[in-house]
């Protein structure tokens, strides 16, 4: 089956082998070489998350099994795993092993317990800068897996500019198991450092296989080859701000895809925004302009069974808040 990415708000994209369950194919186009699961170890994450209702350092360790299983066993990476607040090498970086990492994700401790354990997670990055990271291979990744508190030592997000200035081949997501907003805003700013960081919620990721499979080919380059612009942005279909109506161009854009969608092709599309706004009232409208395509590509023809529409709220990818306010199709 050919696969074919549309982003309404950017540009016309073609895909690799991407699927719409958790099963990752193999063939990709690598985006690096290493990585390394940086996990927040402080006395806040053994309390149960407020929201999702379960300790928190469970859910990073199911996140990270969930990640570490979407890797084909047969890739070639130099992988770590390691603690901060404090720092400690769970798994040294080396060739990367699915059965090995499984091994120690399952035997991190998660009931450690709060008291006296603060959060100095600046002094983790300059931890993980000053003992890990130069043992990397570019271009690396590290992926933390934080609820964001930090109430003791240097600044986290000053600490972070500063791990990622050292180390130009490096690029820092984030899996967010964050549930205050101080929390949140900590990690949104440290996925704004650097260009190319992904942040995903930690309990959306362990449950959404489209989020996982997203997640795996915007940090691995699993899935679809990395996107490239067609034009300038002037050329490009938006929504417009605080809108899920689809433009004049959107609709004639659409019409377009519709027909060349067979009857049989499974037909996923996601809607983002921009980071304005609360991430609750984002996230629904990101659903709204996913919906809105689907139901236009419904009217044109395509079998209504065969459309998922999924919001996926505030992303991060683009530097322009415009050319956020978007829906991909992949079919």
């Amino acid at each position: 089956m050919k696969i074919r990415f549309l982003a309404l708000a950017f540009t016309f994209v073609l895909l690799g082998a991407a699927t719409a369950s958790a099963a990752v194919s193999s063939g990709h186009s690598a985006k690096i070489s290493s990585f390394d699961f940086l996990v927040d170890d402080s006395g806040s994450m053994t309390a149960d998350h407020a929201t999702a209702g379960q300790n928190k350092m469970e859910l990073a360790k199911s996140a990270m099994q969930r990640i570490n299983n979407a890797i084909p066993a047969n890739a070639s990476y130099s992988g770590g795993i390691h603690t901060i607040a404090p720092y400690a090498e769970l798994q040294p970086v080396g060739a990367w092993n699915k059965a090995a990492f499984d091994g120690k994700i399952k035997g991190i401790n998660s009931e450690k317990g709060m008291f006296g354990r603060l959060t100095p997670l600046g002094s983790g990055f300059n931890d993980i800068g000053a003992q890990c990271v130069k043992s990397m291979k570019t271009p690396a990744a590290i992926i933390l897996f934080s609820d964001g508190e930090s109430n003791e030592g240097p600044d986290a997000v000053a600490s972070a500019r500063s791990l990622l200035a050292a180390n130009p081949g490096l690029r820092l997501h984030v899996v967010s198991l964050a549930d205050t907003p101080a929390g949140q805003s900590t990690l949104d700013a440290i996925a704004k450092l650097g260009s190319g960081a992904v942040i995903v919620s930690g309990p959306t990721l362990i449950k959404d296989d489209a989020v996982l499979n997203r997640f795996m080919a915007d940090v691995f380059g699993y899935g679809y080859a990395a996107p490239a612009m067609m034009g300038d942005a002037s050329g490009a279909i938006f929504f417009s701000f605080n809108s899920a109506e689809l433009s004049m161009e959107a609709v004639n854009t659409l019409s377009a895809v519709a027909k060349k969608i067979g009857s049989n092709a499974k037909v996923q599309v996601g809607g983002y925004t921009c980071n304005i706004g609360p991430e609750a009232y984002n996230q629904e409208l990101s659903v709204r302009r996913a919906q809105a395509v689907r139901s236009f590509l419904v009217k044109e023809g395509v079998p209504a069974a065969n459309v998922q529409a999924i919001g996926y709220g505030t992303t991060m990818k683009y530097s322009k808040r415009s050319l956020a306010r978007r829906a991909d199709i992949s079919y």
